[in-house]
């Protein structure tokens, strides 16, 4: 880390730690959403300690919401996380969903930890990747060669579509 900001001190550098239990055993057992965060927090306490150049942190990797249920969840916990991260000078990066996920409809159960994020100086991450070629599943790239997704997609460019979806 101090190699890349002597490089660059405007870099922001993010971290990424896996949590010894992940959010889905988290939510299917039934544990809250605020002590999911605060187990997180808790275990990972020391990483970030060690690491002090490294101020913005991401959170459970690819839970993937299939219902409003699940997503609601998910953003309660990532809103207690951002909200415990900020009281160690902290910032996080919240989502971290899986390339094509959540499905359209699920985001606006989202909007909790996308206001949370604004007010603790987050940022929304999804992970997007391909297979084959860059453009693969954009435009006219489709499986369906009669579809045309424009400038957006569904494994690359889909935070287009977030972002337009919705207000």
């Amino acid at each position: 880390a101090a190699e890349i900001l002597a490089l660059n001190p405007r870099i922001t550098l993010i971290g990424r730690l896996l949590p010894s239990v992940d959010a889905r055993w988290m939510f299917e057992h039934g544990v809250s959403a605020v002590e999911s965060a605060r187990t997180f927090i808790d275990e990972q306490k020391g990483r970030y300690q060690i690491n002090p150049l490294i101020k913005l942190w991401e959170g459970h990797n690819e839970f993937n919401p299939r219902t409003p249920e699940e997503m609601i969840w998910y953003a309660d916990l990532e809103k207690e996380r951002l909200r415990l991260l900020a009281l160690m000078g902290l910032r996080g990066g919240i989502g971290g969903f899986s390339v094509g996920t959540p499905d359209l409809s699920l985001w606006p159960y989202f909007y909790p930890a996308i206001e949370a994020a604004l007010q603790y100086k987050g940022v929304l991450t999804v992970h997007e990747y391909f297979a084959m070629w860059a453009w693969w599943m954009t435009g006219k790239f489709q499986i369906n060669p009669q579809e045309d997704e424009g400038d957006t997609g569904w494994t690359t460019l889909r935070y287009r579509k977030v972002i337009r979806s919705f207000p």
